[in-house]
C-alpha cells in the first residue's frame, strides 16, 4: 500500500497535478480511499447475505459523501476502524429490521435524525483529522460542499417524504445521514480527549 500511494503521488507531482507540499496529504487521501473501499464492499456482501442490499446502498450513498468532506472520527488503527464499521452496520440493520415501516415511530425518529445531522454538519464541518493537515483554503471548500451535500440531501427527503411518505428505503437514506454526523461527534469527542490528555503530559 504505501509503496503504490508513493507511486501515484508521484505521477500526479510529476505531471504537475499537484505541489510537493501536497504529496503526503494525496498519499494519505489515496490510502483512506482505497482502504474505505474494501471496507464498504465487504459490508455490501454482508447485506446481500442478510437481505437488506438495497437499503445498505441507500445508506452509504448519503453516508460517504458527507464523510468525505464534513469529516468524523477516525480510529487509531485499521482493523480497529473496521470493527467499528461493522459495528454500526449491525445497529443499522437492527434498528431497519426492527423499526415499523410507514409507521409514526419511523416518521419521528427520521425527522429528529435530519434535524440533528442539519445542526451539527452545518455547526462543525469540517472536522479537522491529526493524520490530515490542511489549510484554511482546503477546510472551507470541504465545508462549502459538505453543506451543498447537505442541503440536497434534505430538499430530496423532504419532497420523497412528501410525495410518498416515509419507508424503509428512504429511512435508510436518513440513517447514513444521521450515521455521518454522529461520526463528526465522536470526532470532537476524540479529539478534545486528546487536546486533553497532551495538556496532562
Amino acid at each position: 500500500m504505501t509503496g503504490f500511494t508513493k507511486f501515484i503521488a508521484n505521477v500526479l507531482y510529476e505531471s504537475k497535478i499537484i505541489s510537493e507540499d501536497e504529496i503526503s496529504i494525496i498519499r494519505y487521501g489515496i490510502e483512506v480511499f482505497i482502504l474505505s473501499v474494501f471496507e464498504v464492499l465487504s459490508i455490501i456482501v454482508i447485506s446481500i447475505f442478510a437481505g437488506n442490499f438495497a437499503e445498505t446502498l441507500l445508506y452509504f450513498a448519503a453516508f460517504i459523501p458527507l464523510r468525505v468532506y464534513a469529516g468524523g472520527y477516525h480510529a487509531d488503527t485499521r482493523i480497529r476502524c473496521y470493527i467499528i464499521l461493522v459495528a454500526v452496520y449491525v445497529i443499522f440493520y437492527a434498528v431497519i429490521r426492527f423499526v415499523p415501516p410507514h409507521s409514526y415511530i419511523m416518521f419521528l425518529t427520521a425527522a429528529i435524525s435530519v434535524a440533528f445531522s442539519v445542526i451539527v454538519i452545518i455547526a462543525f464541518s469540517p472536522i479537522k483529522n491529526h493524520a490530515k493537515k490542511s489549510g484554511y483554503s482546503v477546510r472551507s471548500k470541504y465545508r462549502k460542499i459538505s453543506i451543498i451535500l447537505l442541503l440536497v440531501q434534505v430538499v430530496a427527503i423532504a419532497v420523497l417524504v412528501f410525495k410518498i411518505g416515509i419507508n424503509t428505503y428512504l429511512f435508510a437514506f436518513i440513517l447514513g445521514q444521521l450515521s455521518a454526523a454522529i461520526s463528526m461527534i465522536a470526532a470532537i469527542i476524540k479529539n478534545f480527549l486528546r487536546g486533553e490528555a497532551k495538556k496532562d503530559e
